[in-house]
């Protein structure tokens, strides 16, 4: 975490980085330790509303849905339920 003050501000700020997002801004405090307490106070909010472990990606099978396989010349087109059809592809 980063304490800092803008040469045209009497106010302290912070920044800082938590799961690659970056967060900063005023402290709206002119004291150095209470400016501190408060971004320290910041950074835990971040942590805490941060996912401790990567979300788990999704299946290209998922993401495909109930397209068809094979590509025709109009592009891709969606299968009617219970159809056999395979999209120009023997």
């Amino acid at each position: 975490m980063k304490l800092f003050k803008k040469s045209n501000s009497k106010f302290y700020r912070y920044g800082f980085t938590v799961r690659g997002c970056r967060y900063r801004g005023s402290t709206q405090e002119t004291k150095s330790v209470r400016a501190l307490q408060i971004a320290s106070r910041r950074l835990a909010s971040a942590m805490e509303n941060t996912d401790p472990l990567p979300s788990k990606p999704p299946v290209l099978g998922e993401l495909a849905g109930d397209f068809s396989i094979g590509c025709t010349t109009a592009g891709w087109k969606r299968k009617p339920s219970g159809s056999t059809e395979t999209g120009g592809i023997k």
